[in-house]
């Protein structure tokens, strides 16, 4: 009876804590896309989470605050219920009692209340419910019996079907129990179960078949079904990295053990492991787990070092934890034994105590999102801005999952179209994820796509952006935006921008896609000050809070160098550029825009450098060779530009000003030619705005 209390009030403990640190809405990442699809009981990236889906869809129709709210709870309730299993677990393992409960509880609570455990449960993600399934699976491990033998089993099985980071853990898992696996009567029984847990899978063929709003892929078929478990189509070749990157995110872990305070959890592990080494073989499946994830998992990735891919694999480093905690829980034990004096026991009791309580605090002050809206904030600033019946191509998962949520969950501004330039969300419209499709391989497939449904649409002129660059197009800044056509800027309704009183809660201590958000919150303020004639003042502040979240975002610190220097401030918009490539000196739109601004600012041998270094950057990419050509040209170097054009468009021939530009500089050599490249101009962009002048050079 003790027991259960202390595990009924643990769960309540650590879900009045997450309670009040729990997001009110759509947090940055993943959550938006994963409430869109557990509303529309649809399909999410891969490998699809048929289960946590079903349970949020199921979780979705109690009344409580927001649809994003109620997703956020499916990531608390889990995590609560873990940190409560993991501690009555580990009172057990301790010998329970008064010293094992403490012992046993405290280390959970430790664990529970790190910043990389409440990031995952104060909004809508998976990781809570994989953690609730490995505290099972780890129960079920070091506590071994034929009737738990077919209990892991089905486990592991719902585990795959959840996340395939248990797989790692599968080497721990058979070694214990590989007395059971070596007999046939077992082993079939057993793998039995273990398909029975993956069976969830089925689910995603069948809610593709009924073509849910969210639906990755379309996986209705074999292929794109075992494409989309396999996360072949989303993850690409995992093995193509360098091992000097695996060398990194293996120390990268290391890196967020000494952020979490894990450095004295990790002395009295060490003192665990010493205090358990004549059992040293029951430790060995907490060992294979632990090796599984912190080498096995960097090598397989060797993802490439940058903030982004800093904060995913945040989320990789809390199973680490969960499967230690018996040699935290252990260590402590044995250094409390060794308390012999009443007087040192009790104040290393109240020292670890107050260390607890410490680190509980501090959960208040850095991991709480109860005001964090600046993703929500972001995404109806890019849908409300957008002119009726307007048309978005988003690109990168910070601003098309949230567009997914609003429109699809809120249903906000069904009037808009949005396509997904990078994943399967919005109908797929470009086929990238179609198992031996083309689309993500040649950008002139999705060019020919956009062109197609554009000159289908009576306006051409409310097709927009997400992104500042499109193959085989130029694009104008539109606000936040780049509006996709040539037909001119649009008109905004500054009264839709959210008022100056509202404030994203990011700070610099939060993860790289939660300050994008709340960086890109403070560009579309500035912007709306800038067209409603607010204090200069007021507007470089919120410029410079974009600098000061995203100082480490080179696409942000890009965008807000140019929005700078559209306002005209050409001075203020270089540090900007500057900034971005210092980040990444490999950055091709930090050097053409700096590029920009030396050949507005008339200093033309710079300008052709910071061309020429776009160009070493990407050599492909075409406004930097047309700007460099335009340069060439106007400065009494036409065969020199002449070379750059026609190198242009080999490397690019979707490239409509090439076509134009070239055209007109051979407009008086060589006549057949100039019409043949005008010609292929306006077949590319019928709606060019000089056609007039075109045509007239056609019939001359």
């Amino acid at each position: 009876m003790r027991a259960r209390g202390f595990l009924a009030l643990s769960f309540l403990a650590a879900w009045a804590l997450g309670l009040q640190l729990v997001a009110p809405g759509l947090m940055a990442g993943d959550s938006p896309e994963l409430a869109a699809s557990a509303y529309g009981w649809g399909i999410s990236h891969p490998p699809g989470y048929p289960l946590w889906t079903l349970l949020a869809h199921l979780a979705g129709s109690i009344p409580l605050g927001c649809p994003a709210f109620r997703t956020n709870l499916v990531s608390l309730f889990p995590t609560a219920l873990a940190t409560a299993a993991l501690g009555f677990l580990l009172a057990r393992r301790t010998g329970g009692g008064a010293l094992g409960e403490w012992v046993g509880y405290g280390t959970a609570f430790f664990i529970g209340t790190g910043p990389l455990f409440l990031d995952q449960a104060t909004g809508t993600e998976v990781y809570g419910l994989h953690g609730l399934i490995l505290t099972g699976l780890l129960a079920l491990t070091l506590e071994i019996s034929s009737e738990r033998f077919y209990a892991v089993m089905f486990l592991v099985g719902l585990g795959v079907a959840h996340h395939h980071l248990l797989l790692l853990f599968l080497p721990a898992i058979g070694w214990a129990y590989r007395d059971f696996l070596r007999r046939p009567s077992f082993l079939l029984r057993g793998m039995s179960l273990v398909g029975l847990g993956l069976s969830l899978y089925l689910l995603l063929p069948i809610r593709a078949l009924a073509h849910p709003a969210a639906d990755w892929s379309r996986p209705d078929t074999w292929t794109q079904f075992w494409s989309h478990v396999s996360r072949n189509q989303y993850g690409g070749d995992l093995q193509s990295g360098a091992f000097l990157h695996a060398l990194w995110n293996a120390l990268f872990f290391w890196k967020d053990i000494l952020r979490d305070g894990w450095f004295l959890a990790g002395i009295l592990a060490s003192w665990g492991i010493w205090t358990r080494r004549k059992a040293w073989r029951g430790e060995i499946p907490i060992a294979l787990g632990l090796a599984g994830l912190g080498l096995g998992l960097p090598l397989l990735l060797r993802v490439h070092p940058d903030p982004q891919n800093n904060s995913v694999m945040e989320a990789f480093f809390p199973p680490m934890m969960i499967w230690g905690s018996p040699w935290v829980a252990v260590g402590l034990q044995g250094l409390s034994a060794r308390m012999s004096r009443p007087w040192v026991r009790t104040v290393g009791a109240l020292l670890l105590t107050g260390l607890l309580a410490a680190r509980v605090g501090s959960a208040l002050f850095v991991s709480s999102q109860s005001r964090n809206l600046a993703c929500e904030d972001m995404g109806r600033n890019f849908l409300l801005n957008l002119p009726r019946g307007a048309a978005l191509y988003s690109e990168g998962d910070t601003a098309t999952f949230p567009l997914a949520y609003l429109k699809q969950v809120m249903g906000l501004r069904p009037d808009a179209e949005v396509f997904d330039r990078t994943g399967g969300l919005f109908g797929d419209f470009y086929g990238l994820l179609d198992v031996g499709g083309t689309g993500s391989e040649d950008p002139t497939v999705m060019v020919r796509k956009e062109r197609g449904r554009e000159s289908s649409h009576p306006s051409q002129s409310i097709f927009y952006s997400e992104k500042e660059t499109a193959p085989g197009r130029t694009l104008a800044p539109a606000g936040f935006l780049f509006q996709a056509t040539d037909s001119g800027a649009p008109s905004w309704d500054e009264s839709k921008f959210w008022p100056r009183a509202r404030e994203p809660r990011a700070g610099l201590a939060q993860d790289f896609l939660s300050r994008e958000t709340g960086a890109r919150f403070y560009v579309f303020r500035a912007l709306a000050g800038l067209r409603g004639k607010a204090p200069l003042g007021k507007i470089r502040d919120d410029f410079a809070g974009t600098a000061r979240l995203a100082w480490d975002n080179t696409r942000v610190l890009n965008n807000v160098g140019m929005e700078t220097l559209r306002a005209g401030w050409v001075d203020g918009s270089l540090p900007y550029f500057e900034g971005a490539v210092e980040q990444d000196p490999d950055f091709t739109l930090g050097w053409y825009n700096q590029g920009i601004v030396a050949r507005q600012q008339g200093r033309t041998r710079d300008a052709v450098q910071f061309f020429q270094r776009a160009l070493q950057a990407d050599p492909a990419y075409s406004p930097a060779r047309d700007s460099w050509a335009i340069l060439l040209y106007n400065n009494g170097h036409p065969p020199e530009a002449v070379d750059q054009w026609q190198r242009l468009l080999e490397l690019d021939p979707s490239y409509a000003p090439g076509y134009r530009n070239l055209g007109f500089a051979l407009a008086t050599q060589d006549v057949t030619m100039s019409k043949q490249l005008l010609a292929r101009y306006l077949q590319i962009n019928p709606g060019a705005p000089e056609r007039a002048q075109v045509e007239a050079l056609l019939n001359h």
